[in-house]
């Protein structure tokens, strides 16, 4: 093998270990930062953000429909953005929007919503770690003063605040995003009793 090929080959594993490295740096900073956090002092959630919706999960990332706390609560959202997510619950999300996108009428097949993803993922994507995404933004209607970030780095974001408005409040993307932005939205999402 010649030098240069050498360099070449040591240069992409040097950087694929820099890559892991930080993602576990940074897995492990979050990691910490909520077991350090009694569990009874606050509640938890998971917020996948993708291409176009939100998917919502407990703290043990099982899924739900909204976010339900008291007033007075004290909440942590991780957003987690595609890098961060399993490839099968990151498909299964955009599955089941495509799903509804075609009963909604919005694309006529699966095929032309691939295509849609396709080309907005060309047009406005990111890669992180490898993984080409789109960012979204997520914020909270009634709260965007606590909750309203980009995930556009393609790393998880820690979010805290208290929930002291009670209602029903939609949780929303809050960048233009490509084709499937308006629908970005779940109604509800938040529910503060």
């Amino acid at each position: 093998m010649n030098t240069i090929v050498k360099i070449f080959i040591a240069s992409i594993i040097s950087i694929l270990v820099g890559i892991a490295i930080g993602i576990s740096a940074h897995t492990a900073s979050t990691l910490s930062y909520i077991a350090e956090t009694p569990e009874d002092n606050y509640k938890m959630f998971y917020v996948v953000p993708y291409e176009w919706g939100f998917g919502l999960y407990d703290r043990n990332f099982t899924k739900i429909e909204r976010i339900e706390v008291n007033r007075g609560d004290r909440v942590i959202l991780i957003i987690l953005p595609r890098p961060f997510v399993p490839d099968e619950i990151y498909e299964e999300l955009e599955h089941e929007f495509g799903e509804k996108a075609i009963e909604k009428g919005l694309v006529s097949s699966k095929d032309e919503f691939e295509k849609l993803m396709e080309m907005e993922e060309e047009r406005m994507g990111f890669v992180s770690y490898g993984v080409m995404y789109v960012p979204h933004g997520v914020a909270i209607e009634g709260y965007e003063d606590r909750v309203n970030v980009v995930a556009k780095d393609g790393l998880p974001i820690i979010i805290e605040f208290t929930a002291d408005k009670s209602g029903s409040f939609s949780i929303y993307c809050g960048l233009f995003c490509g084709w499937g932005h308006e629908y970005m939205r779940i109604d509800g999402g938040l529910i503060v009793r």
